[in-house]
């Protein structure tokens, strides 16, 4: 009798540890951003548009994205509260994602539009990843995946008021 309660402990703590492991992104005023990001970002994008800020998560701790567009690009850049850069989102167009990350897309969601996508670099420049938005039907859902057309996480997006 303890095997099946024991089990059920086990799925209920990977399925909340998994959870966490998802970032939610919440919007942010400039004035409650750390002194340190915003001077990093300023330093590095002294012309950026358009500029929003949430706070959000990575590996557990409080880090800062922030969306803007620099010579007409859109985009997103994290930062860990002490002004380090953790990765840099860049728009491109859908012809540049790489074949295995296309066709991964098309063949999990092959009904779904692609929204928008975001090559994704860590602070060496190096691409790490994808992050493809798509539409299907009414839902949204963020899709992340490796440059080898792994997924690595897809959630849906909630409606954005």
């Amino acid at each position: 009798m303890k095997r099946p309660i024991l089990i059920v402990a086990v799925i209920a703590a990977v399925v909340l540890e998994s959870g966490a492991a998802i970032a939610r992104e919440k919007p942010l005023h400039k004035s409650k951003m750390p002194q340190a990001v915003l001077s990093a970002f300023q330093k590095a994008h002294p012309n950026a548009k358009n500029v929003k800020y949430e706070e959000e998560s990575v590996d557990g701790e409080a880090a800062y994205e922030i969306d803007f567009t620099d010579d007409g690009q859109k985009i997103d850049e994290v930062y860990r509260a002490d002004g380090t850069l953790v990765e840099t989102e860049r728009t491109i167009k859908t012809n540049e994602l790489p074949e295995p990350v296309m066709q991964t897309v098309k063949q999990r969601y092959p009904k779904a539009k692609v929204d928008e996508v975001f090559e994704v670099s860590n602070t060496d420049g190096k691409v790490i990843g994808y992050e493809v938005q798509i539409k299907e039907g009414k839902r949204e859902r963020e899709v992340e995946l490796d440059p080898n057309g792994n997924i690595q996480e897809s959630d849906v997006k909630p409606k954005q008021p």
